[in-house]
């Protein structure tokens, strides 16, 4: 097997990469959606730490576990159903979610 040299890649900044890279968009991509990636709405999350009493953090897992769902699934239905700002896409189970290089 003969190896071949390898050939240095060009020294593109963004704007010359995505110039180059319009036409295989216009050709592929749906039209509308050329030069935008699409855009998944992710809610901001916060993280907060606080004791619960025993008994109330086993039932939340037990709830949890029998229903096959995170105990923060059951903590925002929870909330939601008391009349806290919870929407649907917070429901979305974000390490199940593609991440993005960089």
């Amino acid at each position: 097997m003969v190896k071949r040299p390898m050939t240095p890649l060009p020294d593109l900044n963004d704007d010359e990469l995505r110039q180059r890279l319009q036409p295989l968009a216009d050709r592929v991509l749906p039209s509308g959606s050329a030069g935008a990636p699409p855009k998944t709405t992710k809610p901001r999350r916060q993280g907060m730490e606080f004791a619960l009493p025993e008994a109330v953090a086993i039932e939340l897992k037990t709830r949890s576990a029998r229903r096959q769902i995170s105990a923060t699934t059951l903590l925002l239905e929870i909330l939601r159903d008391a009349g806290f700002p919870v929407i649907a896409a917070d429901f979305v189970d974000l390490r199940k979610t593609p991440r993005r290089p960089g």
